[in-house]
């Protein structure tokens, strides 16, 4: 199962670098920001600039480690509980925020958000480790909390020294409005502190998820434990600009 699931992950992310699309629509930033809203040429090697991408390639790294490693080996561990925390914050983040804000700016579109790998992405990701926290019973430790922030650290330093190379002729540019720095402090620091307790928090989730499923109450009840937990990964999926 781990193996087709990273050839799948490979394949959509092939067609995501390989498939020629249009401009990306304007990012709508907030209305005290100075940075000015441009359509983004995000094509090709590009696309790895999203963070969506970064947690979709992490979880194909992960599967590939558990192929080419011992069971439990320690890397594989890690790239687990880095993997894991974040595949929930892309979906939830997307689901709730990005799509909903969408929705409510005035002149910005949902067409990327509906682009089928798009939704792929978005949504076979927590899929696939809700598989692997069933079937394979991989656990996370609380003790290692600061590895999902670690990893979301580095994104946003990532896009730091990103922002004026993505668009030079526009000026900086964030592929997230949260990240916008030219906000008064107040702002920009509400939201990076945001992000940060987010990471934790899901880090949080996700052992809590991971205790629940070990508990002895499940034993024997593999369907009832299977039926919540797609229930629960199905609520947090979205597909629609509907509800």
């Amino acid at each position: 199962m781990r193996g087709c699931f990273m050839t799948f992950i490979c394949i959509i992310e092939i067609l995501e670098i390989a498939k020629e699309k249009d401009e990306e629509p304007p990012v709508i930033y907030k209305k005290n920001s100075k940075l000015m809203s441009v359509k983004l040429d995000m094509t090709g090697i590009r696309q790895l600039c999203w963070f969506t991408h970064w947690s979709w390639c992490l979880i194909g790294v992960y599967f590939a480690s558990t192929l080419v490693l011992p069971n439990g080996h320690p890397i594989s561990v890690v790239m687990w509980e880095i993997a894991m925390p974040n595949a929930f914050l892309v979906t939830i983040i997307c689901t709730f925020i990005i799509w909903r804000g969408l929705l409510e700016k005035e002149g910005a579109s949902t067409e990327g958000m509906k682009r089928p790998r798009t939704l792929i992405m978005h949504n076979a990701n927590i899929a696939m480790c809700a598989c692997e926290m069933f079937f394979a019973s991989t656990d996370i430790e609380i003790s290692h909390l600061g590895l999902a922030p670690l990893f979301g650290c580095v994104y946003v330093f990532f896009s730091w020294a990103r922002a004026s190379r993505i668009k030079p002729e526009a000026g900086p540019q964030y592929l997230y409005d949260f990240f916008d720095t030219t906000l008064p402090l107040k702002e920009v620091l509400t939201n990076y502190i945001g992000v940060l307790c987010v990471l934790v928090f899901f880090y949080a989730i996700v052992c809590v998820i991971s205790w629940i499923l070990d508990m002895p109450f499940w034993d024997g009840k593999y369907g009832l434990e299977g039926f919540l937990l797609l229930s629960f990964i199905f609520s947090i999926m979205k597909f629609t600009d509907g509800v």
